[in-house]
């Protein structure tokens, strides 16, 4: 029996993308070659259970081919880091892989992917987002995208997505997409993809139109083999104030509610905005109930929106919606920082939320993305696999709304890596707790270095870990992290830790409820 088989406990299907990929020919190209670039992924592994979990991760290449793997075991309740270009455990990895990854464990366990740019220069600024990896109730035979481009808006926006074959057999599938604007299918084609094998897409390959937005759909045509999704999309790079890079995972379903617990407009200079998309068969209408809590002497503002790009959308058509001031917001004051919740009038929906920062003239650019939450998947418990406090001069931010109809008590727990807690501070305890009360669609929101400062009665850097959230009432998560050139002194800090860094280091992920 192989290990895998062995293993028998939940699977994650992980898309690892670890260096940029040169695609010579094919608009849905099947073969690689590694261009010269310098991507890298990391891997936070979390163990769920209260026992050891052994874990394997297998490397694919996107033909299918394995070409490395790794078996370990995870302590209960325990963290692992796994950061692929310095890893001694993972030299064997071939130097300039792409491709992706499967971990299976025989204990529930969860985890996030980093894909970050390693350098940092005017000519080649910093690149980095993070994203779920995807486990069995997020892998489909049908997968969405709500937010495909080429060229597109201001800053020239494109996107890659990549899918993966989850089973042992090749299977062909079909690749639609449709524009925002409705009308004709804009690509329609069917692709095989090997056994284990990845279908890359490059939306700036297949002859859509400069400028294009829209949402795709890719179903396997045999109507029973499961694929796995995730998309990148990113700004053309220009300089490091264009260099913005979002990843987000494809979805296998929709509802026809959707919870966004951390909305901004011009928020400290930060504005989102949402892709969303028709899943269902037949045309829906879109509306959108913003909240906005009191904060800092601003009153509290509620509002719901109709957009009207957003109505009568056609089966798997998407809209797109910036919160930045313009004509479609009369009224709304600035400095916003609240949540949203978006529903259709009967079809089942879809949809991302984008971060950007809009101050320019400083070399840098923040963006990122998360998926809205289903209504339907709400529970009382929900991880993030990565937290960080000082780490390599980044810090984590966190956000838990209670998603019950009555107020509820939620437990917070910080767990270290015990690799760095053992090196840095191997008096501290393994993990800190607290309890928090919030009422219905109240949000707990704190930044990580302030609170474990407070939790553990002093300062906490180099913390690397995840954060679970159990409560009394369903609960969403989300984070964020970013390098902050004021938090730098750390004992994991290196030179390029205490200068400015151009680019985009921020990132973004929505906690997994389970």
């Amino acid at each position: 029996m192989s290990v895998r088989r062995a293993l028998r406990g939940l699977g994650l299907w992980v898309a690892l993308w670890l260096l940029v990929l040169s695609m010579p020919g094919g608009a849905l190209a099947q073969q690689f070659e590694v261009s010269a670039s310098t991507f890298a992924s990391g891997l936070m592994i979390v163990n769920l259970s209260s026992n050891a979990a052994n874990v394997l991760i297998e490397f694919n290449r996107p033909d299918g081919t394995t070409v490395f793997s790794k078996t370990f075991q995870i302590g209960p309740n325990g963290v692992r880091t796994i950061y692929l270009p310095t890893d001694p455990e993972f030299a064997g990895l071939p130097s300039g892989f792409v491709g992706a990854a499967v971990i299976s464990a025989d204990q529930p366990i969860a985890a996030s992917v980093n894909t970050e740019r390693l350098t940092s220069s005017p000519s080649e600024p910093e690149r980095r987002d993070s994203s779920p990896a995807l486990d069995d109730s997020s892998i489909g035979v049908t997968l969405w995208m709500p937010q495909v481009m080429n060229n597109a808006f201001e800053d020239g926006w494109s996107s890659t997505c990549y899918v993966q074959n989850t089973s042992t057999a090749p299977v062909q599938v079909r690749v639609i997409i449709k524009s925002r604007f409705g009308g004709a299918e804009a690509y329609n084609q069917v692709v095989t993809i090997p056994a284990n094998g990845v279908l890359t897409v490059d939306h700036t390959q297949l002859g859509l139109p400069m400028g294009f937005a829209g949402g795709m759909k890719v179903q396997a045509l045999d109507g029973t083999t499961k694929l796995a999704g995730t998309c990148n999309f990113f700004a053309n790079g220009a300089d490091g104030e264009r260099s913005q890079f979002n990843t987000y995972r494809a979805f296998n379903a929709g509802a026809t509610v959707l919870h966004a617990p951390l909305v901004y407009r011009t928020f400290y200079d930060v504005t989102s905005g949402l892709a969303i998309q028709n899943i269902g068969t037949q045309p829906t209408s879109i509306a959108i109930d913003f909240n906005f809590p009191a904060r800092g002497g601003r009153p509290e503002f509620r509002t719901t929106l109709e957009p009207p790009q957003c109505q009568n959308l056609q089966p798997d058509q998407s809209c797109t919606l910036y919160l930045k001031p313009n004509p479609d917001f009369p009224g709304w004051p600035d400095f916003l920082i609240g949540s949203a919740v978006i529903r259709s009038s009967g079809q089942p929906i879809i949809a991302i939320v984008n971060y950007r920062k809009d101050f320019r003239g400083d070399g840098k650019s923040e963006s990122a993305t998360y998926s809205a939450f289903l209504d339907n998947a709400k529970t009382p418990r929900a991880i993030l696999p990565q937290i960080t406090s000082v780490f390599y001069g980044f810090s984590s931010g966190y956000s838990v709304v209670n998603a019950g109809a009555t107020p509820g008590t939620f437990t917070i727990t910080y767990r270290w890596d015990e690799r760095y807690r053992s090196a840095f501070y191997p008096g501290e305890p393994s993990s800190y707790t607290r309890t928090v009360t919030l009422n219905p669609g109240q949000a707990w929101a704190r930044f990580v270095p302030d609170e474990l400062a407070e939790l553990a009665g002093k300062t906490i850097t180099d913390f690397n870990g995840s954060l679970t959230i159990e409560g009394t009432q369903p609960l969403f998560a989300v984070s964020n992290r970013d390098y902050r050139l004021d938090r730098v002194i750390s004992r994991t800090n290196t030179n390029r830790d205490v200068v400015e860094r151009l680019g985009d280091l921020f990132s973004q992920a929505h906690g997994l409820n389970y």
